[in-house]
Protein backbone atom coordinates (compact mmCIF):
# COMPACT_ATOMS: atom_id res chain seq x y z
CA UNK A 1 0.00 0.00 0.00
CA UNK A 2 1.15 3.14 -1.18
CA UNK A 3 2.30 6.44 1.36
CA UNK A 4 -1.49 7.77 -0.80
CA UNK A 5 -3.74 5.32 0.25
CA UNK A 6 -2.25 5.18 3.97
CA UNK A 7 -2.31 9.37 4.34
CA UNK A 8 -6.44 9.37 3.25
CA UNK A 9 -7.45 7.48 6.33
CA UNK A 10 -4.95 10.17 8.39
CA UNK A 11 -5.34 12.99 6.85
CA UNK A 12 -8.71 14.39 8.98
CA UNK A 13 -6.53 13.97 11.87
CA UNK A 14 -3.27 15.53 11.15
CA UNK A 15 -4.16 19.07 11.75
CA UNK A 16 -5.24 18.00 15.28
CA UNK A 17 -2.79 16.01 16.88
CA UNK A 18 -2.11 16.80 19.89
CA UNK A 19 0.71 14.81 22.52
CA UNK A 20 3.62 14.71 20.78
CA UNK A 21 5.60 14.92 24.23
CA UNK A 22 3.57 12.48 25.76
CA UNK A 23 3.53 8.55 26.35
CA UNK A 24 1.12 5.95 24.83
CA UNK A 25 0.21 5.57 28.42
CA UNK A 26 -0.43 9.05 29.10
CA UNK A 27 -2.48 9.55 26.29
CA UNK A 28 -4.23 6.29 27.16
CA UNK A 29 -4.81 7.68 30.35
CA UNK A 30 -6.25 10.81 29.23
CA UNK A 31 -8.57 9.11 26.55
CA UNK A 32 -10.05 6.93 29.79
CA UNK A 33 -10.63 10.36 31.32
CA UNK A 34 -12.52 12.92 29.87
CA UNK A 35 -10.19 14.65 27.51
CA UNK A 36 -10.81 11.90 25.06
CA UNK A 37 -10.44 14.22 21.50
CA UNK A 38 -6.87 15.31 21.52
CA UNK A 39 -5.38 12.17 22.85
CA UNK A 40 -7.46 9.85 20.44
CA UNK A 41 -6.43 12.22 17.88
CA UNK A 42 -2.40 11.42 19.12
CA UNK A 43 -3.16 7.74 19.13
CA UNK A 44 -4.88 7.17 15.90
CA UNK A 45 -2.33 9.39 14.28
CA UNK A 46 0.59 7.57 16.09
CA UNK A 47 -0.65 4.04 15.84
CA UNK A 48 -2.45 4.54 12.81
CA UNK A 49 -0.63 3.12 10.05
CA UNK A 50 0.35 0.22 12.07
CA UNK A 51 -3.20 -0.83 12.31
CA UNK A 52 -3.88 0.26 8.42
CA UNK A 53 -0.81 -1.90 7.44
CA UNK A 54 -2.20 -4.98 9.12
CA UNK A 55 -5.85 -4.70 8.51
CA UNK A 56 -4.65 -3.91 4.69
CA UNK A 57 -2.57 -7.59 4.49
CA UNK A 58 -5.18 -9.66 6.19
CA UNK A 59 -8.08 -8.44 4.08
CA UNK A 60 -6.17 -7.26 1.05
CA UNK A 61 -9.17 -4.64 -0.10
CA UNK A 62 -8.19 -0.64 0.94
CA UNK A 63 -12.35 -0.32 1.65
CA UNK A 64 -12.68 -3.32 4.08
CA UNK A 65 -9.26 -2.21 5.95
CA UNK A 66 -10.26 1.11 6.16
CA UNK A 67 -13.76 -0.34 7.91
CA UNK A 68 -11.53 -2.99 10.05
CA UNK A 69 -9.17 0.01 10.76
CA UNK A 70 -12.32 2.28 12.17
CA UNK A 71 -13.64 -0.89 14.18
CA UNK A 72 -10.29 -1.45 15.96
CA UNK A 73 -10.45 2.11 17.48
CA UNK A 74 -13.72 2.07 18.54
CA UNK A 75 -12.43 -1.02 20.50
CA UNK A 76 -9.57 1.17 21.76
CA UNK A 77 -11.94 4.39 22.64
CA UNK A 78 -14.27 1.68 24.79
CA UNK A 79 -11.68 -0.29 26.13
CA UNK A 80 -9.00 2.48 27.11
CA UNK A 81 -8.60 1.88 30.69
CA UNK A 82 -8.06 -1.76 30.52
CA UNK A 83 -4.89 -1.23 28.03
CA UNK A 84 -1.50 -2.31 29.00
CA UNK A 85 1.06 -1.90 25.86
CA UNK A 86 -0.87 0.05 23.53
CA UNK A 87 1.08 -1.12 20.44
CA UNK A 88 0.61 -4.82 20.65
CA UNK A 89 -2.69 -4.61 22.34
CA UNK A 90 -3.80 -2.71 18.88
CA UNK A 91 -1.94 -4.84 16.78
CA UNK A 92 -3.92 -7.73 18.40
CA UNK A 93 -7.16 -5.87 18.05
CA UNK A 94 -7.12 -5.14 14.79
CA UNK A 95 -5.65 -8.79 13.56
CA UNK A 96 -9.03 -9.96 15.32
CA UNK A 97 -11.17 -7.64 13.53
CA UNK A 98 -9.43 -7.80 9.94
CA UNK A 99 -10.04 -11.76 10.17
CA UNK A 100 -13.47 -11.76 11.61
CA UNK A 101 -14.56 -9.06 8.81
CA UNK A 102 -12.26 -12.08 6.26
CA UNK A 103 -14.80 -14.59 7.91
CA UNK A 104 -18.01 -12.44 7.45
CA UNK A 105 -17.11 -11.44 3.90
CA UNK A 106 -16.36 -15.15 3.18
CA UNK A 107 -19.49 -16.42 4.45
CA UNK A 108 -21.34 -13.84 2.44
CA UNK A 109 -19.87 -14.66 -0.57
CA UNK A 110 -21.05 -18.16 -0.17
CA UNK A 111 -24.29 -17.55 0.17
CA UNK A 112 -24.22 -15.40 -2.45
CA UNK A 113 -22.81 -18.15 -4.50
CA UNK A 114 -25.77 -20.48 -3.55
CA UNK A 115 -29.00 -18.60 -4.58
CA UNK A 116 -29.85 -19.19 -8.05
CA UNK A 117 -30.28 -16.76 -10.72
CA UNK A 118 -33.69 -15.66 -12.02
CA UNK A 119 -35.32 -17.21 -14.91
CA UNK A 120 -34.90 -15.42 -18.14
CA UNK A 121 -38.26 -13.51 -18.87
CA UNK A 122 -40.87 -15.09 -20.33
CA UNK A 123 -41.99 -14.11 -23.65
CA UNK A 124 -45.55 -13.08 -22.77
CA UNK A 125 -43.55 -10.35 -20.44
CA UNK A 126 -41.34 -9.51 -22.99
CA UNK A 127 -44.67 -8.94 -25.42
CA UNK A 128 -45.51 -6.22 -22.99
CA UNK A 129 -42.36 -3.96 -23.69
CA UNK A 130 -43.76 -1.72 -25.96
CA UNK A 131 -47.23 -0.78 -24.22
CA UNK A 132 -44.94 -0.08 -20.62
CA UNK A 133 -44.17 3.93 -22.01
CA UNK A 134 -48.04 3.65 -22.76
CA UNK A 135 -49.20 2.66 -19.31
CA UNK A 136 -46.36 4.29 -17.07
CA UNK A 137 -47.76 7.66 -19.48
CA UNK A 138 -51.13 6.54 -18.23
Amino acid sequence: MGRAERGTVLQQLAGRVVGDGLTDAELVRRLAADSRDAAFAALVHRHGPLVLGVCRRILGDHHAAEDAFQATFLVLWRKAPDVNSLAGWLHGVAVRVARKALTRSSRSRARERKIEPMPPTPPAIEALDDLRPVLDEE
